[in-house]
């Protein structure tokens, strides 16, 4: 899908804002460390002198000057360090910020656009900017084992490692990159999907969110109006197949007919053979699968799937009881 240029100057804002905000920030830091560390600024300011005087000397040849001068510069920056360390801060307090160091906050890294600029485009396109939202609420750092009870502890501590294990090895060549999260409602299924997606966004991988019911309406609107060969449906199409991760969300919810099911063949086939990665989540059973997308679907997820199925009470109901207490 094609991108407005209005649309990518708005992203391109969003950019300049964040440099500015982290300036600001580092300006902020720098002006608490010159008051609060005497000398500081002192040694901060002997810096671009240094600097300029390294310059000239290297210009005129002058090479013991230039030694000294280099030499002088470096037990600056390491009497920094060990001041800022001294009075409790960090030694990369003082260090550019950057939301993300890989492009430094331009958006690109020479020529090409940055993984995180890519990610900021599909949240553009398929409107999943709440998605940043709901992974700072669900991940792995805020997941609770709280609501596990008896049995149900051991079982899904061996589904949350096997999650994390499924981010550390996505990147290797000879990785099982799909999962298929199935069975009864409020099991933790969609958290657990939103753990993972954070951790690969956090690695720079690009992941599209789809509810299912979305999904296919998208693909819907643009085949029976007769768009199927336009640009945007074929940029759609190239990123459902090419992004890092696809995220199907509630599989079964939307209206089942034959589009859907050659549609959803077509969508996990593709990224098999493109070894892309596919998190899917349903309420459904393995044979309710079977029966709603034929059997050619069931047996890709059988044969290519991680099958996760969390068979524990219902934790939405559970907190509700514990907030009652």
């Amino acid at each position: 899908m094609a991108l407005s240029k209005s649309k990518y100057a708005d992203i391109m804002y969003e950019y300049d804002e964040r440099v500015s905000r982290n300036k600001r920030i580092r300006e902020k830091r720098k002006n608490e460390v010159n008051e609060k560390i005497p000398g500081f600024k002192e040694l901060d300011e002997a810096i671009p002198r240094l600097s300029l005087q390294y310059g000239l000397g290297l210009v005129r040849g002058e090479s013991d000057l230039v030694y000294d001068l280099d030499k002088k510069a470096r037990e600056i920056r390491l009497k920094k360090k060990e001041l800022l360390k001294e009075y409790g801060y960090s030694e990369d307090y003082l260090d550019p910020i950057y939301d993300c160091p890989d492009c430094k906050d331009t958006g690109y890294i020479g020529n090409e656009r940055c993984h995180c600029l890519k990610q900021a485009i599909i949240n553009t396109l398929y409107d999943q900017s709440n998605i940043a939202d709901i992974i700072r609420e669900e991940n792995f750092k805020t997941l609770s084992y709280d609501y596990y009870y008896d049995n149900e502890l051991e079982q899904m501590e061996k589904i949350i490692d096997f999650c994390k294990a499924f981010v550390q090895s996505f990147e290797r060549e000879d990785a099982n990159r799909n999962i298929l999260f199935f069975g009864d409602p409020g099991t933790g299924k969609t958290f657990l999907t939103n753990c993972i997606a954070k951790e690969l966004l956090d690695k720079g991988h690009s992941v599209i969110y789809f509810t299912s019911t979305t999904l296919f309406d998208t693909l819907a609107t643009y085949s029976f109006r007769n768009y199927e060969d336009s640009d945007d449906m074929k940029g759609i199409r190239d990123d459902i197949f090419n992004c890092d991760l696809l995220v199907i969300d509630d599989l079964g919810t939307e209206t089942v007919n034959s589009f859907v099911v050659s549609r959803f063949f077509l969508i996990i086939n593709e990224r098999l053979n493109r070894r892309r990665g596919t998190i899917i989540s349903t309420n459904l059973s393995m044979s309710d699968l079977s029966e709603r997308y034929e059997s050619r679907s069931a047996s890709r997820l059988l044969g290519s799937y991680a099958l996760l199925n969390p068979k524990i009470a219902d934790i939405r109901i559970k907190k509700k009881k514990i907030n009652k207490i």
